[in-house]
């Protein structure tokens, strides 16, 4: 940097900035000949993690610089081996250009892995710096070839020549030139698989439209992936990988591989799972080690010892090491199912070691038109071995020019590889070939490694059946039903079979089990034949609720006699079972206590099951009395579907019944499933109603007809009879009559209640007064009332009774007590229905009579 360019930041940002940056400057000044370094025009711009080993006592030592304003904050986080985070830096989005972050304050750690990671906060590049990052001992001194990165993302403002070394898990090192880089927004990734087929580690080889960032909201092709997930990212080392550096070491999360020692490649113990004996589909499993990346698995289908016939097969494949399955579908080159029964041959071909994919993403041009001056040069830089150079490998052919500036250089197909040492500067260039593109590189290092081995035979006889009937749904299951049962037998295995049949194993139908019949007795291999048998459904069978049946097959194939495993079939019902009951009562009507009737309980099954064990529960009953036990037939013990059966009972209503008007009876029927489950129906009723008709009669009499004077007693009898046929309560007597000038006793009434045909006797006393014997005679109109169980009110018809009062005239009905006074004959009751009207004549010629003699005796007193 510039004196004049610190002093433009020294003004900006004031002295504590300064410093920093100075310190920046000082590191990049010191180190400036084996620093590792952005390049020229390429700036750092999307989130990524840059790595430094360092020893104990040493320390990563860095500076990021802002080139230009930014729109985004970004943030600096160093990590230390330990996972102690040391040193972090934040860059507002209003820092201006030439802003840093370097290190300071940083304290050495454990010998491992230090991180410092770049994040600008957004996924595009809205911030773009200069970096310089270094390992320094105690002293200092720079360590150099200690960095690198995972994937390297990057914006460029121009193009530039860029250096990395890509370091494998397996210790292989390439170094990659790559001459007149221009990807403006652009990342590049390297690992063992490259481009893969999406869902797999399996290589593609060939490049892609889309890219696999989404640069400028463009993806890839949704048939391939980069294979993230198919074995670690190779290291992309910023300067030669240090010898010094250790295979393994400390990083803030673990432990991780950083310059291993080269494995030497090899495909171990190398086998055919099959799926079954039957078929030769399966996975070739094997182990593998020294290689991760592409390789092939080849099956010579035929025997014959090559594995280039039509019918062989070849399959690509790619993994990390370790224990390998690779899936097989069985068949030869032509599409054809392979024989168990023949020899066949497979081997693990590894022609490849410390295969490296370099996939550059969203790069407009690599170099320009001229071929021989831009472009990719691949040179092996691994410890230890000598070979020939690796090459560069590519394949742009299914890429289609947009327009016609893109130029893709020297040609589109690069498969049979290029050594780039024998070139200028490189190969694969191309101007605006790359856009929104993932171009595919790989190199890799020539072996021969691999695995074989003979596949056996594996003849093995095999049957089966399988069993179905018609029709199976629930809804066909009813008596009287055909079953069409049908057995399907096939030759399972690979060898031919004899005296092939079908037996019935189990079988739980109420008949005799179905007989099979098949339409022959021999199955070459992978044959099929179609035995069949029938059966009739029975009501067991239905109350059963499923039927099942089971079979077996079994023939001979070279002197073994083999059998299926059996083969079951049940066609399940959907049980309905149903019960109903109606009640009915004769006679429905009645009109008196005593009256019997009967009760009919009709039973219906009206399921599809048969039921048994009904029983006929009483869930309310008014009447007053007891219901006689119910009657029903034995036959009625067991109930099939659409049986009807009818229980009995009786009953004799009581006075309660009577006065209830009415009398209900509800009840139920249970009964038992054959399942053993229990069933009820809906209650039904009956009803016996009984018609109201409450009637009452009075009948008044007195116990003197006559009497002669005052001070005389006399007694009323009211006798009250129940005439209806429900019980009267509440009896009351009233007066609606009487003459007599005293006071009458209050009625007295021993009951209140009189039930139907009975009758109640009233009472009341009177004591006649003087004025009495001068009306000659005392009038009584009674009436009886009451309420019947209703609460209506009774009223009897009005009941009269008449006393005479006075000496009576001298007569031949009359006589004289021993003291001269005459003693008056009694009268007869009254007004009631048994009034005696008879005596009305003679009582009036009484009344004449003495009437008469009254108006005699008033002349002679005048004469």
């Amino acid at each position: 940097m510039r004196t004049d360019t610190l002093t433009r930041i020294r003004t900006r940002i004031g002295i504590a900035a300064v410093a920093v940056i100075g310190a920046a400057m000082a590191l990049v000044g010191a180190s400036a000949a084996n620093a590792a370094t952005s390049y020229n025009g390429a700036y750092l711009a999307y989130e990524q993690t840059f790595f430094a080993y360092a020893n104990a006592g040493e320390l990563p030592q860095f500076a990021f610089t802002q080139v230009s304003g930014q729109a985004t904050p970004v943030d600096f986080t160093v990590t230390a081996p330990d996972g102690t985070v040391q040193q972090t830096c934040h860059v507002a989005a209003s820092s201006p250009k030439g802003t840093a972050c370097a290190s300071s304050g940083l304290t050495p750690s454990v010998s491992g892995v230090w991180t410092i990671h770049y994040n600008p906060n957004r996924p595009d590049p809205g911030a773009r710096y200069d970096w310089v990052l270094n390992v320094v001992d105690d002293q200092g001194r720079v360590v150099p070839g200690r960095t690198w990165v995972d994937s390297y993302g990057m914006y460029q403002s121009a193009a530039a020549n860029i250096q990395l070394w890509l370091a494998t898990p397996d210790g292989y090192v390439y170094k990659a030139d790559f001459r007149g880089y221009n990807g403006i927004g652009s990342w590049i990734k390297s690992n063992g698989f490259g481009l893969v087929d999406a869902g797999t580690c399996t290589p593609i080889y060939h490049s892609v439209e889309g890219s696999i960032s989404g640069a400028n909201g463009v993806y890839i092709d949704p048939r391939y992936a980069y294979s993230d997930g198919c074995g670690d990212p190779y290291k992309l080392f910023l300067e030669d990988p240090n010898p010094d550096l250790p295979a393994t070491a400390t990083t803030p999360t673990g432990t991780d591989w950083v310059r291993p020692a080269v494995v030497a490649p090899a495909a171990t113990d190398l086998t055919l799972q099959q799926n079954t004996p039957t078929t030769r589909a399966g996975s070739f499993t094997f182990d593998l080690a020294g290689v991760n990346g592409g390789y092939t698995v080849q099956i010579d289908t035929n025997g014959n010892g090559t594995y280039t016939d039509a019918v062989d097969r070849t399959i690509p494949w790619g993994s990390p090491p370790g224990h390998v399955s690779v899936p097989f579908d069985g068949r030869d080159g032509q599409g054809n199912p392979l024989n168990a029964c023949a020899a066949m041959h497979a081997r693990v071909v590894v022609d490849r070691v410390g295969e490296a994919h370099l996939v550059l993403d969203d790069v407009e041009t690599l170099g320009t038109s001229s071929v021989n001056n831009y472009g990719i040069k691949i040179t092996g830089d691994t410890p230890g071995i000598v070979s020939a150079n690796p090459k560069l490998y590519w394949d742009d052919t299914n890429l289609v020019p947009r327009n016609s500036s893109e130029k893709p250089l020297p040609y589109a197909d690069g498969r049979a590889g290029v050594d780039t040492t024998q070139t200028v500067t490189g190969a694969h260039g191309w101007g605006q070939w790359g856009d929104t593109r993932s171009i595919e590189n790989w190199t890799y290092y020539q072996a021969q490694a691999g695995d074989e081995t003979a596949i056996a035979p594996s003849c093995v006889p095999g049957i089966s059946v399988v069993k179905s009937a018609t029709p199976s749904d629930a809804s066909s299951y009813t008596v009287g039903q055909k079953i069409t049962y049908s057995y399907a037998v096939t030759n399972t295995g690979n060898a031919d079979l004899s005296n092939v049949a079908v037996t019935e194993a189990a079988f739980s139908g109420s008949g005799p089990a179905p007989v099979v019949s098949c339409p022959g007795d021999a199955l070459a291999v992978g044959a099929q034949m179609i035995c069949s048998a029938g059966y009739t459904l029975t009501q067991d069978d239905i109350d059963a609720g499923s039927l099942s049946n089971s079979a077996v097959a079994d023939g001979d194939s070279t002197g073994e006699h083999i059998t299926s495993e059996p083969s079951e079939v049940t066609i399940p019902r959907d049980p309905h079972p149903g019960i109903s009951l109606a009640k009915s009562v004769t006679p429905a009507t009645a009109s008196a206590a005593g009256d019997e009737v009967t009760y009919g309980f009709t039973i219906t099954n009206t399921g599809d099951v048969t039921l048994t064990k009904p029983v006929i529960a009483e869930n309310a009953f008014t009447g007053t009395g007891s219901l006689s036990a119910v009657e029903c037939p034995d036959a009625a013990a067991v109930l099939t579907p659409g049986e009807i059966t009818t229980c009995t009972a009786r009953y004799t209503l009581t006075q309660a019944d009577v006065d209830a008007g009415r009398v209900d009876n509800t009840a139920v029927v249970t009964a038992q499933s054959p399942a053993d489950e229990p069933l009820e129906s809906a209650p039904a009723g009956a009803t016996v109603t009984i018609a109201a008709n409450p009637a009452i009669t009075l009948t008044k009499s007195a116990d003197h007809a006559r009497v002669t004077g005052t001070e005389q007693s006399i007694r009323y009898s009211f006798a009250v009879t129940n005439t209806g046929n429900v019980t009267v309560d509440g009896l009351a007597i009233e007066e609606s009559a009487f003459t007599g000038a005293g006071t009458l006793s209050a009625v007295d009434c021993p009951v209140t209640t009189i039930a139907p045909h009975a009758t109640a006797v009233c009472t009341a006393d009177y004591r006649t007064v003087s004025s009495d014997v001068t009306a000659g005679q005392i009038e009584n109109t009674a009436q009886a009332t009451g309420a019947a169980p209703s609460g209506t009110t009774i009223d009897s018809d009005p009941s009269s009774v008449t006393v005479t009062v006075g000496a009576p005239a001298t007569s031949p009905g009359a006589s004289s007590d021993p003291g001269g006074k005459t003693k008056p004959t009694a009268l007869a009751a009254t007004g009631g229905p048994t009034a005696n009207w008879a005596v009305l004549p003679a009582a009036v010629a009484v009344v004449a009579g003495v009437t008469l003699l009254f108006i005699r005796r008033t002349r002679r007193a005048r004469g």
